[in-house]
Formats: structure tokens, sequence, C-alpha cells
């Protein structure tokens, strides 16, 4: 049974939330996105800086409170100093977080990189 396509939805409700989600990413956040890849991949901090800024940048102009906050949560722990790393992981759910996306040389949070912004060419491992 095939389902009709709908192109609208009707609203009934000054009370109701809809979200679309499922947005292209902007060719500035595919571009920052591939920054923080490659700084992952490389281990490099200059490379990591800059994508920070450039999410300092995006978040007010295209997300806020969305996965680039949390992305630029992650160049805040990369560029922290050994020894302030630890308290960026105090909280038992913030740690679960963490390790899900690092753990094995940040393989989830890569993946996640190139699959949600179209880095296919990006890989570098």
């Amino acid at each position: 049974m095939n389902s009709p396509s709908v192109d609208r939805i009707q609203v009934n409700s000054r009370k109701s939330l809809i979200h679309i989600g499922g947005s292209r990413p902007t060719e500035p956040a595919r571009n920052t996105a591939r920054l923080l890849y490659e700084g992952l991949d490389k281990k490099e901090k200059t490379t990591i800086q800059l994508a920070r800024k450039q999410y300092a940048g995006l978040i007010p102009r295209e997300k806020f409170g969305g996965e680039y906050t949390a992305l630029q949560w992650f160049c805040d722990y990369l560029l922290a100093a050994e020894s302030e790393r630890p308290r960026f992981l105090t909280n038992a759910l913030v740690n679960d977080y963490f390790h899900f996306f690092a753990d094995n040389d940040w393989a989830v949070l890569k993946e996640f990189l190139v699959r949600q912004y179209n880095l296919g060419s990006a890989r570098l491992s």
C-alpha cells in the first residue's frame, strides 16, 4: 500500500510545535566539519582551534543549541590541557556521551562528520 505524498501539515493549535529536520548543511558548516575531522585525524591543535573559532561564528547564525554546540564542546575538550580534561567528564552522562564519540580514536565522531556533512572525500584514514 502506497502512502500519498504530503506536502503540508494542518496545524489547529497555537501550541503546536513542528520540527522539520534534514536541512542540508551549508558550505561554512561543511568546511568547519572538515576542519574538525582533519584535526581529529591528524591530531593537529591548530586545525581544531580554527574549527572551534568557526563554530563560534556559526552558532548564532545557523544553529543555536544543536550539534554545533556539541562539536564546539569537543573542540574545547581537545584544546584543554591534559590536566584540565577530567573536569569536562565529571558528569556520568557527559562521560558516557564523550566516550561514545571519542573511543577508538574518535571513530564515531569522524563517521558522524562524514555522514552529516557529506564529507565522503574527506576520509583521511
